[in-house]
């Protein structure tokens, strides 16, 4: 009987299921650790560090965080915007301030609120809320020069103008943050094939 009951049970299927059993483990371990991000440190405060399965990563913090932001500008229906307690003057060119009048519907798509101000100035109002009212004259006069340009379809243009606006909103190489905000740039880049380069 005992004979009987051994071949019934069949050892051999024992340790393929077994088998089977710890292959799967194994895989969902390495899918665990494959999407396990750990945050090593900061070089030069420019870099961060970190592991993922049995690779290390040198991630530019600033191009890192430049497309996070371009991507979320992209997705965005109706960018989040701030209204500014006193208007800023931008001067520009006589060629720049109509280009920057002619296309202040697309301005208010990245989240601009510009008007006409004198003879060669315009007065922005309102900028997107990524953006430091410190960098409104650097980002205006950017894009008056890409509106300059011509033969561009209205998306490529309003991609410049996230662009323009997720470069000087990104966190720059040299500043200083945390540990925590570092390890959350590295797993959105690690873990979004889409955030692997800069815009």
């Amino acid at each position: 009987e005992a004979e009987i009951k051994l071949a019934e049970k069949n050892p051999a299927a024992d340790i393929t299921a077994k088998t089977e059993e710890i292959v799967d483990l194994s895989i969902e371990e390495k899918k665990a650790e494959d999407n396990n991000v750990v945050f090593i440190g900061e070089a030069f405060k420019t870099y961060i560090i970190a592991q993922q399965g049995e690779s290390l990563y040198l991630i530019d913090k600033h191009a890192a965080h430049e497309r996070i932001l371009f991507e979320k500008l992209k997705k965005e229906q109706t960018p989040e915007t701030q209204k500014l307690l006193s208007a800023v003057a931008v001067s520009l060119s006589r060629q720049e301030k109509e280009a920057v009048l002619d296309n202040t519907s697309l301005l208010e798509k990245a989240g601009f609120e510009v008007e006409e101000f004198g003879s060669s100035s315009v007065l922005v109002r309102a900028i997107p809320s990524a953006l430091s009212d410190k960098d409104i004259d650097f980002v205006v006069g950017e894009m008056a020069s890409n509106l300059l340009a011509t033969g561009k379809a209205e998306n490529q243009l309003l991609n410049d103008l996230y662009h323009s606006v997720a470069c000087r909103a990104a966190v720059k190489a040299g500043n200083v943050q945390g540990s925590i905000e570092l390890q959350k740039l590295a797993r959105e880049v690690l873990l979004n094939d889409d955030i692997k380069y800069c815009p």
